[in-house]
């Protein structure tokens, strides 16, 4: 219990037999002496008061977004926010592991004019919650107001919003956890580590229908701003730690691990101990998953192009050929017209639609688009909005990573079809819209798929088939990026596919395929988040079984592309139709 706490306790308590309650306070180092008679058996006690520190937070996720998302509370800017429509909505701060949490500061968007009703609750696990705080904002300020409660031994915490003065929006600014460091100094301090990969709650498939086990590439990252760390340690379920690789010796910023797990549920902790000896562990949870007997392994030789390519107006060459009178769409980047449009659709292009998100495009009229921006968001659709995009397309583009003003475990380029998303209504009540199909290249050099089954939802989003052909995605370097999307088997599954070429496009580019995933309907979203109650996240995305549940019954509108909090070029941007597989 806090001092103040204490104090106002002992205040308030009656005398008991005669024994009465003596506060003396002390100026020697912000000392507090409790002073009991020894008629009552008690010691004379004094100690330093624990400081009570802001919290890293290594992870933020929230029941649903407007655009506006959870990690703007954790920026350190009021001029962003974390919003959502209804009341209930939440927002969760992971504080990577067991600590003491003493207080919460929050900033509410609007503060000064409305109150917002509001709970905040703890949780060890990020499942169970328990309620430390209820009450109303002042409504005076925009400032970070504090919320002290009891202390409570928490991983989670927990905002739950129940509607404001005017509306029942839930919209914070910025949000601080504080907790305490025992004795006053920061050489208590337990060390940060996260685990970046596989990601929590995820699935992984073996490689074969017949394999019962699966190898897990583990990654992460640890610091310590005192003593620096000495040691991280993984282990999985209750087996004995073992020593993770740093990524030099000594430098524990990136660390990496690799386990061979059964088919089952697992659990994944990572441990880090700084050189004062202080520990602090991450966990997550996975589930190996067998792969279907249906789902044909990847060949060990990948494909180069066929052996009579066609090339497109860039003069790349094209792995399938469009489709008889199949639609095709090409970025006009290189129309002489240098541009530079915000969140605005292309006064050059009316397909390209950069009116969602939150980004700067400048286009050099050469070729390039210079992409910059926390929430970048380029969709390609139908300008009438009328016309979907066929499930079986081949997506073509360069991509050039120039810097990120901040590094997230999704950063890097998505790629993502087979969707609606918000392009022709409100992707916070269309949540079957928001379905879709993400070809993914993450800076740390993962080719990887995502399947979105409930944007709303932190579990809402499955990953597959992830690998890594070389080191990081290189900066200043054009990196070819090919995804193919293909129905199979009479439009029962659908086949994607990730290829890239790292000469440039020289004569129209060497492509090797990275990898490759066959969703069956079975085994990828199982266990994952709905867009509505009785919808089947593992149902593949195939036009005839979701057509039913869309609700502007043109889910698969656009295609769009996105990075976050950062720069990076792009060129040479198609889409073309092609034919399914057989």
């Amino acid at each position: 219990m806090r001092i103040s706490a204490t104090v106002n306790h002992l205040m308030k308590m009656p005398d008991r037999g005669g024994i009465s309650k003596r506060l003396v306070f002390l100026s020697v180092g912000a000392m507090l002496v409790l002073s009991l008679p020894a008629a009552a058996g008690a010691i004379p006690y004094a100690s330093a008061a624990p400081a009570c520190v802001a919290l890293q937070v290594t992870k933020v996720s929230a029941s649903g977004n407007d655009g506006n998302v959870p990690k703007n509370t954790i920026d350190g800017k009021l001029g962003t926010r974390w919003s959502n429509l209804g009341k209930g909505s939440w927002i969760s701060m992971d504080l990577g592991g067991i600590v003491n949490v003493c207080y919460v500061d929050i900033a509410w968007y609007k503060g000064d004019t409305r109150q917002n009703t509001f709970v905040i609750s703890h949780s060890p696990d990020g499942r169970t919650y328990i309620q430390d705080y209820s009450a109303k904002s002042s409504g005076t300020t925009a400032s970070l107001q504090r919320y002290n409660f009891a202390d409570v031994s928490a991983r989670f915490v927990r905002i739950t919003v129940n509607g404001n003065t005017e509306n029942n929006w839930a919209s914070i600014t910025e949000i601080k956890v504080y907790g305490y460091v025992s004795g006053g100094t920061q050489d208590t301090i337990r060390p940060f580590v996260t685990i970046d990969q596989p990601a929590d709650r995820s699935e992984i498939v073996t490689s074969s229908s017949t394999a019962t086990t699966a190898t897990v590439n583990i990654m992460g990252k640890a610091s310590d701003s005192t003593s620096g760390v000495k040691l991280v340690e993984v282990r999985t379920d209750n087996n004995a730690y073992q020593p993770a690789s740093p990524a030099s010796p000594g430098d524990w910023s990136t660390w990496t691990n690799s386990r061979t797990l059964a088919v089952g549920n697992h659990e994944i902790a990572a441990r880090a101990t700084d050189n004062a000896g202080n520990q602090q562990v991450f966990t997550i949870s996975v589930k190996v998953s067998q792969k279907p007997a249906d789902t044909p392994s990847p060949p060990t030789t990948p494909p180069g192009p066929g052996p009579t390519p066609t090339k497109d107006r860039f003069g790349i060459t094209k792995i399938n050929p469009t489709a008889a009178g199949g639609m095709e769409w090409s970025s006009s980047w290189d129309n002489g017209h240098a541009r530079t449009i915000g969140n605005a659709i292309d006064p050059d292009d009316k397909w390209f639609d950069a009116a969602h998100g939150e980004g700067r495009y400048a286009i050099d009229g050469k070729g390039t688009l210079t992409a910059s921006g926390d929430f970048v968001r380029m969709y390609v659709h139908d300008p009438a909005k009328e016309r979907e995009w066929s499930e079986n397309l081949e997506i073509t583009m360069y991509i050039k990573r120039i810097s990120e003003t901040r590094t997230v475990d999704y950063s890097g380029l998505q790629v993502f079809a087979r969707t609606n998303h918000g392009t022709n209504g409100n992707e916070e009540s269309n949540l079957c819209d928001d379905r879709g199909y993400g070809g993914l290249v993450n800076i740390n050099g993962e080719w990887s798929f995502e399947k979105e089954t409930a944007h709303h939802l932190d579990n809402g989003y499955a990953g597959a088939a992830g690998e890594r052909p070389s080191g990081d995605l290189p900066k200043n370097t054009w990196v070819g990026f090919k995804y193919v999307l293909r129905n199979m088997d009479d439009n029962t599954k659908v086949k994607l596919e990730l290829y890239r070429d790292t000469t440039g496009g020289a004569n129209g580019g060497n492509w090797q395929k990275v990898t490759e995933f066959v969703d069956s309907g079975k085994n990828f979203g199982n266990g994952h988040g709905a867009c509505r109650s009785g919808v089947n996240p593992a149902l593949p995305l195939i036009h005839s079984f979701i057509n039913s549940s869309s609700e502007s019954k043109e889910p698969m509108l656009t295609v769009y592309a996105r990075h976050e909090y950062g720069t990076m070029a792009y060129s040479d941007f198609t889409i073309r139709e092609i034919d399914p597989l057989s």
